[in-house]
């Protein structure tokens, strides 16, 4: 799978969260990690600027969505940062998918 893709599957399993039950969103966080852990064998080989910091972000914001962390902020503010977080790494700054140049 590549790394576009990779991120368009973390895109849709986080929209799958806002109607899901908590079990099913830590069956979903295990898949999300297992797509990361793909991810980062890539970028161990290929580093790329920020990844680190955007995975980072978005499992801060995955984990309070599946009750794993306790977080002061509403389910739609971390849903937000989540998806954010992903639309960060596909972006020019992190691994650039859509091969966009300044």
């Amino acid at each position: 799978m590549s790394i576009k893709e990779s991120l368009e599957k973390i895109e849709a399993i986080l929209r799958r969260l806002k109607h899901s039950p908590r079990e099913e969103r830590l069956l979903l966080h295990g898949e999300t990690l297992s797509i990361l852990s793909q991810i980062d064998a890539f970028e161990e080989e290929n580093p790329v600027p920020n990844y680190k910091i955007y995975k980072q972000d978005l499992l801060t914001s995955f984990e309070a969505l599946c009750g794993l962390e306790s977080g002061d902020s509403q389910e739609g503010e971390h849903l937000g940062r989540s998806l954010f977080a992903v639309r960060k790494m596909a972006s020019y700054s992190c691994f650039n998918v859509n091969g966009h140049y300044i």
